[in-house]
């Protein structure tokens, strides 16, 4: 992870892209989909990051109304990213068939083979 920092003992998490265009919840969702190869196989880790992270939302609601939020959050975030994806692709196509020197059809390729990954996850709900 690039965004996530120790300092004195403390986990410091910044550069919250999809809370600072979406929902503050779709980062947590994102952070335990890109690390669930890593985490811990003893552990329910992905239940620890979690619940530590909705306990920092509770003067908001009750705890299950936050998890209720989270879980809806969850089915939202693939559809999200689903979009995010499609329209970067988009955008570097229609900048590459105006301005192919400022793109490579390497990159231009990439970003469609990324949007249909994330077509091929949003299908299956692969995002927990």
């Amino acid at each position: 992870m690039y965004n996530v920092r120790i300092i004195n003992g403390k986990c410091f998490f910044y550069d919250w892209g999809c809370g600072g265009k979406a929902h503050p919840f779709f980062d947590t969702v994102r952070l335990i989909s890109t690390m669930r190869d890593k985490l811990p196989a003893d552990k329910d880790a992905r239940n620890i990051i979690i619940n530590a992270y909705l306990g920092e939302w509770l003067e908001y609601g009750n705890y299950e109304e936050i998890k209720k939020i989270f879980t809806l959050m969850v089915e939202l975030y693939g559809f999200y990213m689903l979009y995010c994806k499609y329209t970067r692709a988009r955008d570097l196509h229609r900048l590459y068939t105006t301005n192919p020197e400022l793109i490579s059809a390497d990159t231009l390729e990439n970003r469609r083979e990324t949007a249909a990954v994330y077509v091929k996850r949003f299908i299956e709900k692969d995002f927990k």
